[in-house]
């Protein structure tokens, strides 16, 4: 007889176990439900690779983005917009230029990279950025 108080609990434990795996994966994905409850703006992402300094005076370089003066110094993390939800990650940038009115509006956040051809391939996207602090 000893022991079978332990078996007798098995299911429940089971079943505890099972409804807290569920209650976790419904939270996980009420925060990635809406990104932008998180600070991920929508926009488009374009790509350039003419020129050879940026706005702030810096040389164009691979891991730069042009977008609202405002935001200089930040660092943008860009992901495919997935129909609203986040999609592929795109990488980390630095905002350290700026370009036409759309790009000075925040409408278009636009990638330097000096190959024509990726620029051309890359084309134009609807992503989902997030601003964050480049100190530290």
């Amino acid at each position: 007889m000893k022991g079978n108080g332990d078996k007798d609990l098995m299911p429940y434990v089971l079943i505890w176990i099972i409804i807290g795996v569920m209650i976790f994966f419904i939270f996980a994905t009420a925060v990635y439900a809406n990104p932008q409850d998180d600070g991920f703006i929508p926009m488009e992402a374009t790509a350039y690779c003419s020129g050879t300094t940026c706005s702030t005076g810096v040389s164009v370089r691979v891991g730069i983005v042009a977008s609202k003066p405002e935001w200089y110094g930040k660092v943008a993390m860009i992901y495919r917009n997935n129909n609203g939800e986040l999609g592929e990650f795109i990488g980390y940038y630095e905002v350290l230029d700026t370009g036409s009115e759309r790009i000075k509006n925040g409408e278009v956040i636009d990638i330097y990279n000096p190959s024509e051809p990726w620029c051309k391939q890359f084309g134009r996207q609807d992503v989902l950025v997030k601003l964050v602090d480049g100190d530290g």
